[in-house]
C-alpha cells in the first residue's frame, strides 16, 4: 500500500493535483512472479491461460484477470488496498505476469514459459489508441 500512496503522492506534488483528484493516466498494477502464486490461485481463473490478443486486446480477457487479481488482493491486503486504488486511480487495472513461467532449479530455468506479459503494455496501448481492443 505504501507504493501506491507514494505513487499518487508523487504524482499529486508533480502534476499540482487537488486531493481529491484522481490520477486519469491509466495505470496498470502488475504483480510479477505470478508462477509462485499458482499454487493458492484457483486453477480455472484465467490467469493460468495466456490472453489471447489475435491482432487486438482481449477486453474480456484483461477484464476477467483484472477481476480475478482484484478479489484476491481484497482477501489478501483487504478491502483498503482496493478502496486506495479506486479512490485516487481514474483508468486502472490489475494484471499478474511471469517473465520465465517458473522458478529456476539448480541455478537452471528448465523451460521458459512466459505467462502474459504483454498484457499490461498492450493494455496500455490501447489506452492510449495504439490498438484495438474487443470483447
Amino acid at each position: 500500500m505504501q507504493i501506491v500512496e507514494r505513487l499518487y503522492e508523487l504524482h499529486e506534488r508533480q502534476f499540482a493535483l487537488k486531493a481529491t483528484a484522481k490520477i486519469k493516466k491509466p495505470v496498470a498494477f502488475t504483480l510479477a512472479k505470478a508462477d509462485t502464486l499458482m499454487s493458492i490461485i484457483d486453477p480455472s481463473f484465467a490467469l493460468y491461460s495466456n490472453g489471447e490478443h489475435f491482432g487486438y486486446l482481449n477486453l474480456a480477457d484483461v477484464e476477467s484477470v483484472h477481476v480475478e487479481i482484484s478479489s484476491y488482493l481484497q482477501t489478501w491486503l483487504r478491502q483498503q488496498f482496493n478502496n486506495l486504488v479506486k479512490r485516487n486511480f481514474g483508468k486502472y487495472r490489475f494484471f499478474a505476469v511471469s517473465s520465465l513461467g517458473g522458478a529456476p532449479t539448480d541455478s537452471r530455468v528448465p523451460t521458459i514459459s512466459p505467462l502474459r506479459v504483454e498484457d499490461p503494455l498492450l493494455w496500455i496501448f490501447h489506452q492510449f489508441g495504439i490498438i484495438k481492443g474487443k470483447k
